[in-house]
């Protein structure tokens, strides 16, 4: 909290110098130009001098006002604010969601991951269920705005589109199963629809969490994590569960963990996870592992 307060002090005294010097510098110009006018000669030079002055006052102005907002409010909230004013970004911000998400798992005392994808590193599990305590976040959810819901909606159906699925008449849990088919593909380098795609976690990612919302009434809901990550979510019709699609299919790809996503669908399916309370939000993916695992971390390299 204190050096919180401390940032939030320097960054205060950054942008009013900036403020105060971008001022200055607008005077400045306005002078030398009414003297080239008296003078009855054109100084260009000096009022190219005064203009580059100007532009760097501004940018002085934005970036201390950037970093303001940041110690004042979070990096979170300014995420989602640029989210919010400039649409196209999102998808960049999902995109870079994995570095996010691993620096707080670092912090957290997690094995470098991503939510749902990493447990402590004396974490041990013989069955589907781990006996010791599940690492617990605070959740705070935020209203999904239109724009990245339907960015949401197109990369599943791109995803889809890749993998000759039709959403509206195949199944849930076969289409969940070709998407575990292609991520295992990628784990393992083999061809697939996704080899050449930049940002295959967040196609695949969106089709998976699109079937668990389809079938189990889930919804889709941006989140903030331990106060300090924004996140992409799915979380149940009594937030007794969570899920980061996105992001543990990342890790899935990136080999920090066995994909289990056809699993964890199964396990919905069967009502594994009524004895959850709600408003729990659980991160049920910390939880679930196959007794045999179809295959072995650390023969992957």
């Amino acid at each position: 909290m204190r050096n919180n307060l401390k940032n939030i002090v320097k960054w205060h005294r950054a942008q009013t110098i900036a403020l105060i010097l971008t001022i200055l510098s607008l005077i400045v110009l306005g002078a030398v130009k009414e003297y080239n006018k008296s003078a009855g000669y054109d100084s260009s030079i000096a009022q190219l001098a005064c203009v580059g002055l100007v532009g760097f006052s501004i940018g002085l102005v934005i970036v201390s006002t950037i970093l303001l907002t940041v110690a004042l409010t979070g990096r979170s909230t300014l995420l989602a604010t640029i989210q919010t004013l400039f649409p196209p970004t999102g998808l960049f911000l999902i995109f870079s969601s994995n570095s996010r998400a691993n620096r707080v798992m670092k912090n957290s005392g997690l094995q470098p991951g991503l939510f749902g994808a990493s447990l402590p590193a004396n974490y041990k599990t013989k069955d589907e269920f781990p006996s010791s305590p599940t690492p617990q976040f605070k959740i705070v959810e935020r209203t999904q705005e239109a724009d990245q819901s339907r960015m949401i909606e197109s990369m599943a159906s791109q995803a889809a589109s890749m993998l000759s699925l039709d959403l509206e008449s195949d199944d849930p849990d076969a289409i969940v199963n070709k998407v575990y088919d292609s991520v295992v593909d990628l784990v393992f380098a083999r061809p697939n629809p996704f080899n050449n795609s930049e940002a295959p976690h967040a196609l695949l990612g969106s089709l998976w969490g699109s079937q668990i919302v389809r079938k189990f009434n889930w919804y889709w809901a941006d989140v903030v994590v331990d106060d300090r990550v924004g996140e992409i979510a799915i979380i149940s019709p009594n937030r007794e569960m969570i899920i980061f699609p996105l992001s543990f299919t990342g890790a899935c790809i990136n080999k920090q963990c066995i994909c289990t996503m056809a699993l964890a669908f199964d396990m919905l399916g069967k009502g594994n996870f009524s004895e959850i309370q709600p408003n729990s939000y659980e991160n049920i993916m910390l939880n679930i592992h196959h007794i045999v695992p179809p295959y072995e971390l650390n023969a992957l390299g």
